[in-house]
């Protein structure tokens, strides 16, 4: 009886372990989004320091797996970083985004969504995902 116990004990275990989510899959929550540095084709397209085409005093740097943001020169704002193609996580629940591409940031007080609408060498697009309807463009100044 003890065996039969025992036995019972370890399949339940193992079945448990099996259904646990890969490292991968764990990847697209909030907490492993801050850890986890992006490193596809599409964040060396972003990275770099890119000067707002709106208002001249504002710029956004893609750095590591930090977003940051300036203002005068002086940094207003670090955020984790995490880069998708296709968009997954948090930015895409809900949606049917295809193929388009995100970020996301993960700040002390809040989540970003920004879905990529153009980028290229020199030009970058996105839409900001907070419900204002608002599409950013930046022009690249610099690695």
């Amino acid at each position: 009886m003890k065996i039969a116990s025992l036995f019972f004990t370890i399949c339940i275990f193992c079945v448990a372990c099996k259904n646990t989510p890969k490292s991968d899959e764990a990847a697209d929550t909030p907490a492993n989004t801050m850890t986890m540095a992006p490193s596809d084709a599409l964040y060396k397209q972003l990275e770099g320091t890119w000067q707002s085409d709106d208002d001249a005093k504002n710029k956004i740097q893609f750095a590591g797996a930090k977003f940051l943001r300036f203002t005068d020169g002086a940094k207003v704002s670090e955020e984790d970083l995490r880069v998708h193609q296709p968009c997954i996580g948090v930015c895409a629940e809900g949606r049917n985004l295809g193929n388009s591409a995100c970020f996301i940031t993960v700040g002390t007080e809040m989540v970003g969504c920004y879905l990529i609408v153009k980028v290229d060498a020199n030009t970058l697009q996105y839409f900001v995902m907070d419900g204002s309807a608002k599409t950013l463009s930046f022009t690249k100044i610099g690695k």
